[in-house]
């Protein structure tokens, strides 16, 4: 996948304002995220049984100008993990697996399959090889269909990245191969075993698997980044690469139905619930991750595939949810979550500023331009054109129009993100520093360019 830009901006505190009621005052964050072009999609908040909020903010589609509404269809990402999870535990319920079996028994062909369990593929603690990890995969294999020997075959290229049960790491493989075990046990495909375990008795008539091939009028376009109202689509990743970890989409409609099934004893026994949600390493149950928001215990998950960033967080005590789905590769995506919980729970929360730009003339900034090595590969190229200035790392092919805000200083609105320049006591630009999530990364000017 591209390499991308990643900044912020700096924020500041704010306290809730009695003048404003709880449903104005997430408008109003989400519209100055939405500003900064940090969210563009839909969102639905629930807040101890009420729907405080359910709707889309910008464009589904941009070349299309059409917009995005409560009802459009976005890719979750690991979001999918949490299905798959519940699929196995069903099946472990109705007596065809059990989760402490080894691999071996449903992938023979797996080389690790006999040191691994399905509990520990649940958990991200089987040390299987991720492979997104797989740089070349990752460029030139995400849009073509795969088949299950295709990918043992990957995986079997690689050792098991610690001993099985004593460690942690996350391993989108794991999930893969759940999706595997669930087709060996069914003899189903598994797309058609969570339709008939899950999406059918709820009624999730807008979820599903094959995302590239959707035909459905409400279907977003996945952006990298959307700026001015304009975004390049980006690649659709097939789902049988994706597949168990990653390929369902949905809608926040179908996303609360799931919430609400979770809460029912009905639907998922307090038992079963109790496997998903307990804790083994690093806070993560089974396709969810455990939380705290102060005294509150919370599960979520959040998700990230080309051109779609998501985040599904519910406080199961309070009825209370929140379901981002954004059709932009959105980094911040998790902070937005946390201010808007401290709006719903009357906490102080950080608000982005919006910065004015200051006009600038191209004699002004010619100064900036050139090129800055930071640490590592990446390297920055600073240019004019049309009497903008623009920043681009070498190698990518998107830029990013810079706009001045204070003397040396300037921010992206494609991303949230401070460019600040250093010069010597002679006003000659020596290097700049870029700022991101409160770190700050600094790069000398090459003079030999």
């Amino acid at each position: 996948m591209k390499m991308i830009f990643l900044f912020t901006l700096g924020f500041f505190l704010v306290n809730q304002s009695t003048a404003q009621s709880k449903t104005e005052q997430l408008v109003d964050l989400l519209e100055t995220y939405h500003e900064l072009n940090t969210f563009n999609g839909s969102i639905l908040i629930q807040h101890k049984g009420e729907i405080l909020l359910n709707t889309g903010l910008g464009f589904k589609n941009t070349s299309e100008k059409s917009k995005a509404y409560s009802t459009s269809v976005f890719q979750i990402g690991s979001i999918t993990k949490q299905f798959t999870a519940t699929v196995m535990l069903k099946l472990e319920e109705k007596g065809k697996l059990s989760i402490q079996d080894p691999v071996s028994k449903y992938i023979p062909a797996l080389n690790v399959a006999d040191k691994i369990t399905i509990y520990q593929l649940l958990t991200h603690t089987s040390g299987i090889y991720n492979y997104t990890d797989n740089n070349e995969f990752m460029q030139h294999h995400l849009e073509q269909p795969t088949s299950q020997a295709a990918m043992i075959q990957l995986l079997n290229q690689q050792p098991l990245d610690f001993d099985p049960g004593t460690k942690m790491k996350y391993s989108n493989s794991g999930y893969l191969l759940l999706g595997y075990i669930i087709e060996s046990v069914t003899g189903e495909k598994y797309e058609t075993v969570v339709r008939q375990l899950i999406f059918n008795p709820l009624k999730m008539i807008n979820s599903g698997f094959d995302f590239a091939h959707l035909t459905n009028s409400q279907k977003a376009t996945g952006y990298n980044n959307i700026r001015d109202g304009i975004g390049k689509p980006t690649i659709i990743v097939d789902s049988t690469v994706s597949f168990a970890g990653g390929a369902i989409y949905s809608t926040t409609g179908d996303l609360l139905k799931w919430h609400l099934a979770i809460s029912d004893k009905k639907f998922l026994k307090p038992a079963l619930k109790e496997k998903l949600f307990t804790p083994y390493l690093n806070n993560f149950g089974m396709g969810w991750v455990t939380d705290k928001f102060y005294e509150k215990n919370a599960v979520f998950h959040n998700g990230s595939i080309p051109g779609f960033t998501s985040n599904f967080y519910r406080i199961e005590a309070d009825n209370t949810c929140i379901i981002i789905l954004n059709n932009i590769a959105n980094q911040q995506i998790d902070s937005i979550t946390r201010n808007l919980l401290c709006i719903l729970y009357n906490k102080p929360y950080s608000k982005p500023i919006v910065k004015a730009a200051i006009p600038f003339s191209a004699a002004e900034v010619t100064k900036y331009t050139g090129e800055y090595q930071f640490e590592g590969n990446f390297r920055m190229k600073i240019y004019l054109q049309d009497n903008k200035l623009y920043a681009q790392r070498i190698g990518e092919e998107d830029s990013f129009e810079m706009f001045l805000y204070k003397k040396d200083s300037f921010f992206l609105k494609a991303f949230e993100a401070d460019l600040i320049f250093s010069k010597d006591a002679m006003d000659t630009i020596q290097g700049v520093c870029l700022i991101q999530s409160k770190k700050t990364m600094c790069a000398k000017k090459d003079t030999d360019h």
